[in-house]
């Protein structure tokens, strides 16, 4: 292995222990935004909701990801 599969294999460990610690909707979110690569609106249209609130439940989920992860103050701000 190369340390690029090194690292990528690491942060799917991490990336994994944060969802497992996440509830069933808010992984629904995250899979079908980011493995799907749904848009809002579609995922809005999905779960019966606007736009807009699914962007901020996305928001809200993606600081929890930072908070369970434990990344540092610096990369939160500058995400």
């Amino acid at each position: 292995e190369t340390d690029d599969d090194i690292d990528r294999t690491e942060a799917r460990l991490i990336v994994d222990e944060a969802l497992a610690r996440l509830d069933e909707e808010e992984r629904r979110l995250i899979w079908l935004r980011f493995f799907e690569q749904r848009s809002q609106s579609e995922i809005a249209e999905e779960i019966g909701t606007s736009q807009m609130q699914v962007s901020r439940l996305l928001s809200r989920l993606m600081v929890k990801m930072r908070v369970i992860i434990g990344m540092p103050d610096t990369l939160r701000t500058a995400s």
